[in-house]
């Protein structure tokens, strides 16, 4: 029966020759030494870390999976701090973003980075962290710059991209989930918890201030939308909510607003069952938000026309200072037809007291 010194030196011979015999050598005296010693499976951490950082060990595809598999083993008795600032960095996120890895190995990745995200989830230092490498690692879809650097990539490139940014949403979809017991051999019924969306939403409305980023969140949102998972509920009673409805009244992206209005008709028929006083609550916001639909406009006209006294009277109001909003767009891109700044809620609500 192999000692921790033993297996120490079986894992290192394993990462520096990588051959098949060897590996699955490395693998048997793991499962072994786990059977044996399962209150020793925590100092495999330090063991592990030292074979990462060990000169003659080339860490690549191979090594990050059997990396993988190690730390999956002993994942129950992993510190979450452990994962998120040591293995995140070293192992995981270079597996998950560079190596096309088999479905195996992918799930034991996330699965780690999951418990990782269970850490401090008051704080969400990592869960910010991986919310702000899905917004600057995938290219932005309202960025000219980053679609020219898509269309120039090798299809190799291109799909790694798409792969990354599936793992990413993935990760951020699973975010505080809860896996109940096993209620047969087969099926694992996993739910989120309310307490962890309002989390997660909390960190997405924080990044909503940036204009540039509303566009991919909105993307996200509504993915999240529409699993079965979602929490409603939560993402009623958020702050979130209120942010998307402010950046449809008042943002001019017609993409994005395309998107977020997608969010609230994914959410609409939950808020009718489950919750219809807040939707009571918020039927003059979407009253005024279906007005926009209604009034929005697409294109300029050709032809200028020299606008009148009572053109210049009709403007939309600038937004009131207090808001701390930057607005997305631009009436000439995407403007409203004047119809919408009659709106007295409108004005009262967004607009500058000297322009009402």
């Amino acid at each position: 029966m192999a000692s921790l010194g033993e297996l120490e030196s079986v894992l290192r011979r394993a990462f520096r020759l990588k051959s098949p015999e060897n590996t699955h050598k490395a693998n048997v005296v793991l499962s072994s030494f786990l059977n044996a010693f399962p209150g020793q499976s925590a100092a495999l951490d330090s063991v592990l870390q030292e074979c990462y950082h060990d000169k003659k060990v080339v860490v690549d595809k191979p090594a990050l999976e059997l990396f993988i598999y190690c730390l999956s083993a002993i994942k129950d008795h992993l510190q979450p701090t452990a994962i998120s600032q040591i293995w995140w960095d070293l192992v995981l996120r270079p597996a998950l973003r560079k190596e096309h890895m088999s479905a195996a190995y992918t799930k034991r990745a996330r699965e780690l980075v999951v418990r990782g995200l269970g850490a401090e989830p008051g704080s969400g230092a990592f869960r910010e962290r991986l919310l702000q490498i899905y917004l600057g690692d995938l290219p932005n879809p309202i960025s000219s710059e980053d679609a020219v650097e898509t269309v120039g990539l090798e299809e190799e490139d291109k799909e790694a991209r798409t792969r990354w940014k599936d793992i990413l949403t993935g990760l951020l979809l699973e975010d505080g989930v809860e896996h109940p017991e096993v209620r047969d051999v087969l099926r694992f019924c996993i739910r989120f918890t309310e307490r962890a969306c309002q989390y997660l939403f909390s960190a997405i409305k924080d990044k909503f201030s940036n204009p540039q980023q509303r566009l991919p969140l909105s993307l996200f949102l509504s993915t999240f939308a529409g699993q079965t998972n979602f929490s409603a509920e939560a993402f009623a009673n958020s702050p979130l909510l209120q942010t998307v409805i402010r950046s449809l009244h008042i943002d001019n992206s017609t993409a994005t607003f395309t998107t977020e209005l997608s969010i609230l008709t994914k959410l609409l028929p939950h808020l009718a069952v489950k919750a219809p006083s807040k939707l009571r609550a918020l039927l003059p916001d979407f009253l005024t938000i279906l007005a926009r639909v209604v009034c929005w406009r697409t294109r300029v006209p050709v032809v200028e026309q020299e606008a009148t006294p009572e053109d210049a009277e009709r403007r939309l109001p600038e937004l009131r200072e207090d808001l701390d909003w930057e607005q997305l767009g631009s009436l000439e891109c995407c403007p409203y037809l004047w119809t919408l700044s009659d709106n007295h809620t409108y004005r009262s609500r967004f607009g500058s007291i000297s322009s009402s």
